[in-house]
């Protein structure tokens, strides 16, 4: 065979197999490729899954761990909601508040408790399961920086008590560059009528 020959036969089987290599990618290679991404994403997708519901349950496993260590369920709403006003308690729970959030409380009032009447009873309702309760607005004032009066406000909201910041009013208690204020707030506290 001549030298050209076999550079043509050559060149000639080298298209054939470039020919060849693109059909078994396109044929073969790209769909287990594309089935194999399906199957990597269904996977994670179900991993995802699990995992969340893994959290979730274990969320749940340590709230009734919380409410199991907390004794009576009873007890518990009782010091949520108690029975009767408690207003040195809930005086108390104002000022601590205050004080670990580094603001100096000025004044404390309080106006009389309302009684909340009775929600009345529909065909399905028994009269058990509403109570009647009773509420007390706290008006107080305190002096501080901004940003522990935000820390009073978040730690009120999680507080053992009910709390409702019902009105907040603010002015300057020193020089315009301090960061020092004079607030007012009136909170609401709710106890039940026995």
């Amino acid at each position: 065979m001549k030298q050209s020959t076999k550079r043509l036969a050559s060149s000639f089987l080298s298209l054939l197999f470039l020919i060849a290599a693109f059909f078994v990618f396109f044929n073969f290679v790209q769909p287990a490729y594309s089935s194999l991404e399906r199957v990597r994403s269904d996977e994670f997708a179900r991993r995802t899954f699990l995992e969340r519901q893994q959290s979730a349950i274990e969320g749940v496993k340590k709230l009734i761990a919380t409410y199991e260590g907390e004794g009576d369920l009873r007890e518990l709403v009782s010091r949520v909601l108690p029975l009767h006003p408690d207003l040195a308690g809930a005086l108390a729970q104002l000022n601590e508040l205050a004080l670990q959030n580094q603001l100096d409380p000025q004044s404390f009032s309080v106006s009389a408790p309302v009684m909340q009447p009775p929600a009345r009873e529909t065909a399905g309702q028994s009269a058990g399961l509403v109570k009647p309760y009773s509420f007390l607005n706290i008006q107080l004032r305190l002096v501080g920086s901004y940003s522990d009066f935000k820390a009073f406000l978040a730690q009120l909201e999680t507080n053992e008590r009910i709390f409702d910041a019902k009105r907040i009013s603010l002015q300057p208690a020193g020089r315009p560059t301090q960061d020092l204020y004079a607030y007012t707030l009136t909170v609401t506290t709710y106890y039940q009528n026995p």
